[in-house]
């Protein structure tokens, strides 16, 4: 807590009526001696003074401090404590206090660790880590940090709408006032809310028009049916067959229920309605992500609509809902999706006036486009139908059209084929519908028949083929070269069975399947029901297939199709049973073929296999082939099999050719149980959204493609069988696909790689593998992962790499165990956005990365990993290896290491944080050897223990690397570099802690640290130690650290420290004998440039010793506590080396010992020192251009109980402290330096020289002997220096101080060196009566030096200083100039003790210049006391008789001792009493006054200082003489002898009363010398009876000379005779700052002179001004006037108050004077109407106020030359009275017995020389004011009796004229500018006459002051009733006015001599008439306001009026 009271308490309005302290104030004063807490309803022993609470001390008989009993029990309550007046110590929780480490204002509480609690819980110490600078509570930061620090980096409000700006808070906020993005926001949130109500009524308009569609749609088909009723066959099933070509989108599903739910679509919508509201995608649908892609798929089909759409579109995304609908039933049609945003520059975005848009394009030609407005789906309907209507309906029209009844084909030539095996008949059937054939046989005969036509072959529900060789048909159907489409398709001949199959009536099915296949089973015949009752198998629907005739079945046909185009359409079995040794399935020679919902079984069939050669094979819709093992599908010659929409393969061997391809897609399921798909050269498989059970692909030089697919391994394999997939050379592609196994036991590879093989995982998830040893092998592949995730794999290796190269992206690990990489060989791993989880499986320490030791023989593996999560990973061990870690999270546990480096490793690491410890303290998080490098940027280590260490030539370098709260609790270092290299820049250390280890520990080593900060750091051990190493520290900052012992600790090593910042960091030593230091040398070299050390606390901040050599080159030193530097045995330069500023004291700055010492530029500015700041001890010392400037240098001592050799207590106090040292300044500069210590140099033993100095305006303050330099057995050389205006302390000993030393000074100047109280000014010389030791003063000025004895003080001399007879003869002092230098008590240039300085002064004198000098005795000498000289005195018996004596020195000067005491010792020889009398001492002069009672001729013995005198009574006592006969005795009652006239005298009885000898003196009288022939009145009630005056600071004659009373002593002999007086009455007090108020007093006057001087007689203001200066003059004397002097122009203002002791009446006259002549001049410039006008115009427009207008007029108005000189009229009338008072004043004397005094002040003798000159100019302004007016007198007259002719007089003579001019000029200006009556021009005469008669009258009768109302009363009575019967004014209210006022100045003087007034104070009289005399103010205050409401209300009648 701080130390000063704060009374301000405006801070906080709550705290309004408390008082708020600074604990330290309060401190023990208010902690009870009993219980040590803070009191409690305290108390006061009345004993002792102790303060105890009242519980505590009740009941005790004994006082626990004093032990003794107490006085009460219940003792008196403290009511006033030194700390504060007004403090309520019984109100002790209120008091507030001011904590000093967040100035908050808390309640002190009555409790020991209410600090504590408040520092723990409610300070505001957190400072902010953004940067904000601002201090928080520790529950407050933070809440600041997220919500309200202006620091924080924050997105803009735009972000959502794709703005990318972020920066700190408060920019943030500028930015987002004028952010487009945050407007487009706020307006989309405003569409979107207005457009809600919109899309709901579109919502139900979409709704009604699917209803409507719906119905349509049921419509259209009855009407189809009805034109086919004449068909034989159900015209539902041709409805069927082209549902998907006919179908045009109709029924549109509501798009709010697409993103909830599957519902249970409604009976009659058509599959691709189904499909939608299942969720799925069209295939023709596509958002490109590149221009590229874009062209690519542009490039696809014919017809392409674009679709235009913009992120921030809320109608986008409901077009593009719709539009999907679309894109799923035209399949012709590319749909493509533009974002706007995405890809702005692509050419279809061009001339886009908005959007959504639509743009269509046929050929690659632009048709139209469409711009969605208000009816959003209907416009996309609209559109669609309107471009594709035509295509459709004409496919539709051409398939109905060419259905003939005979199955013939129509204009279009496509012709139809029905086979039935249950109708039909090959020998008579035609193939038409109504007489089909029966087999297949038949079309290898008739199919050629048909090849000019597109042929469809109808197949009825049946058997066909060869079944269990009991029915054969044909085993071969072959189709060749068939020019034109060949489709294949089944009917159903009996339409009852067809009815069936479409009712939904199975009741049976529907409860009780759980099969998924739902369609399938809505399939299954009525007939087969139970046996679907409790299906749960998904295969049971072949065997129910197999088991109904619903279907056609083709048995053991062997399909060879060669060049030709044929499609298969739900033909759901080709059954193949015994088919053995036979191609099932042919297409060869450029074949096309389609295989739509077709089912091919092989599973009974032994060898056999599809070809596919140079064809195409498109299997799709839910087709599916079942095979054995021994089914091979070859693939060869560039050919091409395609699977789509969730067809089916299982069980059989790929093989392929070169050029071939073979695709999964659309749900696809590819069972590869024991099979393997074995990929040659250019073979392409692709894989896409289809499940893979049990993959075993072998790629050799071939691409694979798996996309959104799924692999499941579900067979057991062991390690040594094959991989899922096995690569050589070739490439496989993974894409949004999951491989998984559902066996525990799986433990093969995933994958092999080989031979140049490229891998690439994209969106891979791989769960619930567990291989033996690894997942992947690689051997000189190349592998790339994207975003894979692993989910519950356990695996020794995931990925094994031989001279391979791997690169993972966005790889997750979920419940892993494994080493993710295992470098068997040189490799490359770049790793990517990986994640690895604490898994709850998780083995501790087990490295993701390892190498295998004997790896890397050949070559460098590099692993990159970057934008990754590394936790809960063990150690990595590399060798030979680059590593890189960029943007990489650590957090981890290790124990030996977390990476470690070997072999020459390279490490890495760039935007990465860390937070891993070792589990047992004993390890590193990077451990490098064997010349290993390590690059740290951007790094952040958290919570972390060891980070490195660093041997055998490693290189470790961190660049940007913050290491926070890092916690060492083993004996590990931090970072230990052994033989090595690290290096850290623009790092920063903060809240790391250690309890052994060291952050930096160096052994043969480089350290380099660059822009690095250590923060908070708490270490037991240094910083940094360093062991013969090399050490840069460039640009550090340490701040807020705490080290035990040491921060820096090197030994023989070299360091150079440049441009850092040692900041707010301490040491605490752990026990006594130690001492903590912030740097510590030992046997190095340092270098420290450009750097700062600030608020420090350590013993010492560098300990440098053992032969170091130092070089301190341009440092700041500031607010350290404890010392700065020590230095034993070393060389040192300190250049530019800068102290300043500092507020906290170092135990000392230097401290050196045996050393060398070269300092330049060193600077100590604006310092607080309590002790000695610069020790130098057995040293050689040079100071070039040193400056110690504005330090205040205390003499606190400051405690420190280390007990050691390394710190030197010294002997004195002062700031540089040198022993046995050799020291040269050159360029020393002392300046404006405040001294509270001994003084700032001591130099013991030494050899000093000191050139080029100067010392100006240091200040010596407080009691102790104080000096700037002081010599102790030393030898000093000052030269060329100057030394000025330098001041003492109260008991200072001069600038030099030389105790047993040699001086010289020459060419030096001394000058205005102030020292009150100091023993010389310059020098104090203590010789020690050595004669061995010299003084040298030469050429040297010496001038206005004030000291109180003399500019040099000598001490210590046998006999003189300088002659042929003094102890030395080198001592010399000549060719010096001492002038203007003054002594306060005596010496004016040097001062001696008890000897002269020479015994021939003339000498001294002729060959030093002396002018000048002053002191009050003794001019150029002076020296302490010699002898008593007393004057000659007469006694008389029984009077006191004065003696007045002075003290002299041994230059027979007086010796001055200031307020010094001297006892008198009266013998009274007679009697043998001896009196003691006290006298006070005044400059060397003194009066001791004493009463001699005896009779004539008795002897008194008088001793003082050791001299004795002999005095004897003579003369009567007073008012006796002697008789004729010798014998003395009184005259008669009434009467009293006279000394001056040597009678008796009658006595006044007015003034005197004497009786019996006696004379008592009346009130008012006093009488001068005990004689009463002078009897003199006194000034109005200042004398009392018998000549004691009223006021104690009043005395001497008529009580009219005044005394201050400057101690507490209230006798007159402790009184100083003053000057000064307010008035005539004397000063209690003295300010001169008072003066300040009263010019500006006067300079407001004047100011209001300026302004009225050309209206003030028409108004009362001239006259109010007069009966205030008339005031001022007639209470001249009376006491207790306040401000009416200020209007005589006196300085008075008021009573009992003046400004200085020494001002006389005659200097406040002249004050007096120049204050008229200002306000003359002041008045007469027009200055105040110049403001007025220019403020006006400058603060306002417009018409100017009237009352300005009024001034401008009558300034106007006085321009003519008569009206100016009655400007200066008015100002001479209205400063005529202060002139004629001041006038009077000056020529007034008043005699007193022979003797002439200035009237007002007995001060001033009338006699002196120079005052006549003032009478003289007196005496002339009466005059003049006399001449005026009889001038006046003459020409009134004169104009009266010319104005009185009533013809014009004859022109005068030309040389009569210009006096006429002139009189009729006074004539009218008087006449004029006064508003008089005619006739009553004189009365100014009057006003004149008044005034000199009342300036006159009170000061003639000052002293008779009985008689002054007597006369004043009448001459004010006769001017009142004169006016008021003349009344010479034109203007009746101003007559008025005058005569209020004329009144109130009869009352004024009533008032003041009434007996009423007289029986009160004489200090309430004056208070009282002044009071009275002001209150006419208010008078005319009420004429105001009456005038101002009467025009108020006149204006407003005249309102009306009008």
């Amino acid at each position: 807590m701080n130390s000063n009271i704060n009374n301000n308490n405006n801070n906080n309005n709550n705290n309004n009526n408390k008082k708020i302290i600074k604990i330290n104030k309060i401190g023990n004063e208010l902690k009870c001696q009993i219980c040590s807490n803070y009191l409690n309803d305290p108390v006061q022993e009345k004993q002792c003074g102790k303060i105890f609470c009242r519980e505590c001390l009740n009941g005790r008989d004994i006082c626990p401090t004093c032990e003794i009993k107490t006085t009460t029990t219940t003792t008196k309550i403290v009511n006033k404590i030194e700390i504060s007046q007004d403090f309520n110590i019984g109100k002790f929780n209120e008091i507030l206090v001011v904590c000093d480490e967040c100035d908050d204002i808390i309640p002190i509480k009555r409790c020991n660790n209410f600090i504590n609690y408040h520092l723990k819980n409610d300070c505001k110490t957190q400072l902010c880590s953004l940067g904000c600078g601002k201090l928080f509570k520790n529950t407050e930061i933070n809440n600041h940090i997220t919500n309200q620090c202006e620091s924080i980096i924050i997105n803009c409000k735009g972000e959502n709408v794709n703005c990318k700006f972020s920066s700190i808070r408060s920019i943030v906020s500028i930015h987002e006032i004028t952010c487009p993005h945050v407007l487009l926001q706020s307006m989309l949130i405003n569409l979107i809310e207005s457009n809600k109500e919109k899309d709901l009524k579109i919502t139900k308009l979409e709704n009604d028009l699917i209803l409507a569609n719906l119905k349509l749609q049921k419509l259209q088909q009855e009407q189809q049916q009805e034109q086919q009723e004449q068909l034989p066959i159900p015209t539902t099933k041709i409805n069927q067959i082209f549902s998907k070509p006919m179908f045009i989108p109709q029924t549109i599903p509501d798009i709010v229920k697409l993103s909830g739910p599957q519902l249970e679509p409604p009976p009659g919508l058509s599959q691709f309605t189904m499909d939608f509201l299942n969720n799925k995608n069209s295939k023709n649908y596509t958002e490109p992500k590149s221009i590229d892609e874009f062209e690519n798929e542009f490039s696809k089909r014919n017809l392409v609509m674009v679709f235009l759409s913009t992120l921030w579109c809320d109608k986008c995304k409901e077009c593009e809902k719709v539009l999907k609908i679309y894109a799923e039933s035209q399949q012709q049609i590319m749909f493509i999706k533009v974002d706007l945003d995405k890809l702005p520059n692509i050419e279809v975005c061009k001339n886009v006036s908005g959007v959504p848009c639509f743009v269509t394009y046929k050929n690659g030609e632009k048709i139209n486009s469409y711009l969605a407005r208000i009816l959003l789906f209907l416009s996309i309907f609209i559109i669609i139908s309107f471009f594709f209507s035509k295509t459709t309906q004409t496919n539709i029209k051409i398939n109905k059209d060419n259905e003939n009844d005979d199955g013939s084909g129509g204009e279009y030539n496509k012709r139809s084929i029905f086979i039935s095996e249950k109708h039909g008949s090959d020998k008579f059937g035609n193939g038409s519908i109504i007489n089909p054939f029966k087999s297949f046989c038949i079309l290898n005969e008739t199919i050629d028949q048909y090849n000019e036509n597109e042929l469809i072959i109808n197949i009825d529900y049946g058997n066909y083929g060869v079944v269990d060789s009991l029915k054969v048909n044909c085993t071969i159907l072959e189709i060749n070269d068939f020019t034109h489409n060949i489709t294949f398709q089944q009917y159903n001949s009996n339409e009852n069975n067809e009815n069936n199959n479409n009712n939904n009536n199975n009741n049976n099915n529907n409860n009780n399947n759980n099969n998924n296949n739902n369609n399938n089973n809505n399939n299954n015949n009525n007939n087969n029901n139970n046996n679907n009752n409790n299906n749960n198998n998904n295969n049971n629907n072949n065997n129910n297939n197999n088991n109904n005739n619903n279907n056609v079945n083709i048995y053991n046909i062997n399909l060879i199709i060669k060049n030709s185009i044929v499609n298969f359409l739900n033909l759901n079995f080709f059954n193949y049973l015994n088919f053995d040794d036979g191609d099932g399935f042919s297409v060869t020679e450029n074949s096309f073929v389609i295989l739509d919902n077709v089912l091919f079984n092989y599973e009974y069939a032994n060898n056999a296999r599809h070809l596919v050669n140079k064809s195409r094979v498109i299997i799709s819709n839910e087709s599916e082939f079942i095979y054995n093992f021994d089914i091979e599908f070859l693939i060869t010659n560039n050919g091409s099999v395609e699977f789509n929409s969730r067809s089916k393969v299982n069980s059989i061997y790929f093989n392929f050719g070169h050029g071939s391809y073979l695709s999964f897609r659309e749900n696809c399921i590819l069972y590869l149980v024991n099979t393997i798909i074995y990929q040659l050269t250019d073979v392409t498989i692709v894989i896409d959204n289809s499940t893979v059970i049990d993959p075993n692909f072998g790629n050799q030089g071939g691409q694979l493609h798996i996309s959104n697919s799924i692999l499941e391994g579900e067979e057991i394999r062991d390690y040594d069988s094959q991989a899922m997939i096995q690569v050589f050379f070739g490439e496989v592609y993974i894409t949004n696909t999951t491989i998984t196994s559902n066996m525990k036991d799986f433990e093969g590879l995933i994958m092999y790689m080989n031979n140049n093989a490229s891998l690439y995982l994209t969106n891979v998830e791989i769960k619930n593998f567990n291989p033996l040893y690894y997942g992947f092998i690689s051997f000189n592949s190349y592998i790339e992962v994207n975003n894979m995730t692993l989910v519950n794999c356990q695996v020794s290796y995931l990925f094994s790499s031989y001279f391979s190269k791997i690169y993972f992206k966005q790889v997750q690990l979920i419940d892993y165990f494994f080493i993710t990489f295992y470098i068997e060989e040189q490799s490359t791993i770049v790793i990517d956005q990986m994640n690895i989880p604490c898994s709850s499986k998780f083995v501790k320490f087990l490295p993701f990365i390892k190498i295998n030791e004997e790896s890397n023989k050949i070559g460098t593996s590099n692993i990159s990993i970057s934008n990754s999560n590394l936790n809960c990973v063990g150690g990595l061990d590399f060798k030979k290896t680059n590593v890189y870690f960029y943007n990489v999270s650590i957090d981890t546990s290790f124990q030996d290491f977390f990476i470690s480096l070997s072999d020459n490793s390279y490490l890495e690491l760039v935007n990465c944080t860390s937070i891993s410890n070792s589990e047992n303290n004993e390890g590193y998080f990077i451990k490098m050897y064997d010349q290993s490098i390590v690059l740290a940027l951007n790094v952040t280590i958290s919570y972390s223990s060891s980070i490195l260490s660093a041997t055998n030539g490693s290189v470790a370098s961190f660049e940007s690397v913050f290491i926070n709260q890092v916690e060492s609790f083993g004996n590990n270092q931090i970072f230990m570099i052994e033989d090595s290299n690290i290096n850290f820049k623009n790092s920063k250390f903060s809240n790391d802690y250690s309890t052994q280890a060291l952050i930096i520990n160096s052994t043969r080593s480089s350290i380099n640290i660059i822009d690095t900060a250590f923060e908070f750091t708490s270490f037991k051990n240094p910083i940094l130690y360093g062991l013969n190493s090399m050490i840069l520290l460039d640009s550090i900052s340490i701040y807020r650290c705490q080290c035990e012992n040491n921060c820096f600790k090197i030994v023989n090593s070299s360091i150079d420290v440049s441009k850092s910042k040692f900041q707010n960091n301490f040491g605490s030593s752990f026990n006594k004998f130690s001492t903590s230091s912030l740097i510590d040398l030992r046997s190095s070299r340092v270098n420290i440039n450009s750097s700062t050390f600030q608020e420090n606390n350590f013993d010492l901040i560098f300990r440098i010793v053992l032969n170091s050599n130092i070089i301190l080159n341009e440092n700041i030193i500031q607010n350290n506590t404890g010392a700065f530097f020590m230095g034993n045995e070393i060389k040192i330069n300190i250049i530019n080396l800068k102290f300043n500023n500092n507020n906290n004291p170092p135990t000392y700055l230097f401290n050196f010992f045996n050393s060398i010492i070269l300092i330049n530029n060193f600077y100590l500015f604006e310092n607080t020192f309590m002790q000695s700041s610069f020790y130098s001890i057995n040293s050689i010392i040079q100071l070039e251009n040193t400056e110690l400037s504005k330090n205040y240098i205390n003499q606190i001592f400051i405690l420190n109980n280390n007990n050691n050799d390394n710190y030197f207590k010294p002997i004195r106090d002062v700031v540089f402290y040198f022993v046995n040292c050799i020291i040269n300044f050159n360029g020393l500069n002392v300046n404006s330096n405040s001294i509270d210590m001994e003084g700032i140099f001591y130099f013991q033993n030494s050899n000093v020289t000191i050139n080029n100095a100067i010392v100006n305006e240091n200040s010596l303050i407080g009691s102790l002997n104080k000096r700037l330099f002081y010599f102790n057995n030393s030898i000093l050389s000052f030269t060329n220096s100057n030394i000025t205006s330098n001041n003492g302390g109260t008991n200072s000993l001069g600038l030099f101080n030389s105790f047993n030393s040699s001086l010289l000074f020459e060419n030096c100047n001394i000058n205005l060196n102030i020292f009150f109280n100091g023993n010389g000014s310059f020098l104090y010389f203590n010789n020690n009566n050595n004669q061995n030791n010299y003084f040298q003063i030469l050429n040297s000025n010496f001038s206005s030096n004030i000291a109180s004895f003399g500019l040099f003080y000598f001490i210590g001399f046998n006999g003189s200083c300088i002659d042929t007879f003094s102890s030395n003869l080198k001592n010399e002092f000549k060719n010096n100039i001492i002038k203007f230098n003054r002594a306060l008590n005596q010496g004016g240039s040097i001062f001696t003790t008890n000897f002269p300085f020479s015994t021939n002064s003339s000498k001294i004198l002729s060959t030093n210049i002396f002018e000048g000098n002053y002191s009050p005795y003794g001019s150029n000498f002076a020296s302490f006391q010699n002898e008593i000289l007393i004057s000659n005195f007469s006694v008389y018996s029984g009077i006191e008789t004065i003696i007045n004596y002075k003290i002299l020195d041994y230059y027979d000067s007086i010796y001055s001792v200031e307020n010094g005491l001297l006892l008198f010792n009266v013998l009274y020889l007679k009697s043998n009493i001896t009196t003691i009398y006290q006298s006070k001492v005044y400059s060397g002069y003194g009066i001791v006054i004493i009463e001699f009672t005896g009779e004539l001729n008795d002897i008194y013995t008088i001793t003082v200082e050791n001299q004795i005198f002999n005095v004897s009574v003579s003369g009567c006592l007073p008012y006796q003489y002697y008789n004729e006969i010798g014998t003395c005795i009184y005259c008669l009652d009434g009467e009293s002898f006279s000394k001056s006239k040597n009678e008796c005298i009658k006595c006044n009885s007015n003034s005197l009363l004497c009786i019996e000898g006696e004379v008592f003196i009346n009130q008012g009288y006093y009488l001068v010398n005990q004689d009463v022939e002078y009897i003199e009145e006194c000034p109005f009630e200042m004398c009392l009876q018998n000549n004691t005056c009223s006021s104690s600071l009043s005395i001497g004659n008529l009580c009219f000379s005044c005394t201050f009373n400057s101690d507490s002593s209230s006798s007159s002999n402790g009184n100083e005779l003053i000057k000064s007086k307010n008035g005539i009455q004397c000063c209690s007090m003295f300010k001169p700052f008072l003066l300040i108020p009263i010019g500006f007093f006067f300079l407001i006057y004047g100011l209001i002179l300026s302004i009225i001087k050309y209206n003030a007689f028409k108004t009362p203001i001239g006259y109010l001004l007069i009966y205030f200066q008339v005031n001022s003059v007639l209470l001249f004397y009376f006491k207790g006037i306040y401000i009416l002097p200020l209007f005589r122009g006196s300085i008075d203002a008021l009573d009992g108050i003046c400004y200085f002791k020494g001002m006389n009446y005659l200097i406040k006259c002249l004050i007096s004077f120049l204050i008229i002549i200002s306000l003359f001049l002041i008045g007469y410039s027009d200055i105040t109407i110049n403001i007025l006008i220019k403020f006006h115009n400058y603060k306002f427009s417009g018409d100017q106020p009237r009352y300005l207008k009024n001034i401008i007029k009558n300034k106007k108005d006085n321009i003519k030359i008569y009206n100016l000189k009655s400007t200066i009229w008015t100002l001479f009338l209205l400063l005529l009275t202060p002139i004629l008072f001041n006038s009077f004043s000056l020529l007034l004397f008043k005699k007193v017995v022979n003797n002439y005094y200035l009237m007002v002040d007995f001060s001033i003798s009338y006699s002196h020389s120079i005052f006549p000159w003032y009478s003289i100019i007196s005496l002339f302004l009466i005059i003049l004011t006399i001449l005026l007016i009889l001038i006046m007198i003459i020409f009134n007259f004169a104009t009266t009796i010319t104005t009185k002719k009533t013809t014009p007089p004859p022109l005068p003579p030309q040389s009569l004229k210009e006096e006429f001019k002139i009189k009729n000029s006074i004539s009218n200006f008087i006449s004029n500018y006064n508003n008089f009556k005619f006739g009553n021009k004189w009365w100014d005469i009057i006003i004149i006459i008044k005034s000199l008669l009342f300036s006159g009258l009170s000061i003639s009768l000052i002293f008779n002051s009985s008689i002054f109302f007597e006369i004043v009363l009448p001459i004010e009575f006769f001017y009142s009733t004169l006016f008021f019967l003349i009344g010479p004014i034109k203007n009746i209210k101003l007559r008025h006015s005058i005569n209020i006022i004329n009144l109130m100045q009869s009352i004024v003087l009533i008032l003041a001599n009434s007996s009423l007034l007289n029986s009160l104070s004489p200090f309430n009289q004056g208070l009282t008439l002044t009071l009275f005399s002001f209150s006419i103010i208010f008078y005319f205050i009420y004429l105001f306001f009456i005038s101002f409401k009467l025009r108020s209300k006149f204006n407003t009648k005249n309102i009306l009026i009008n």
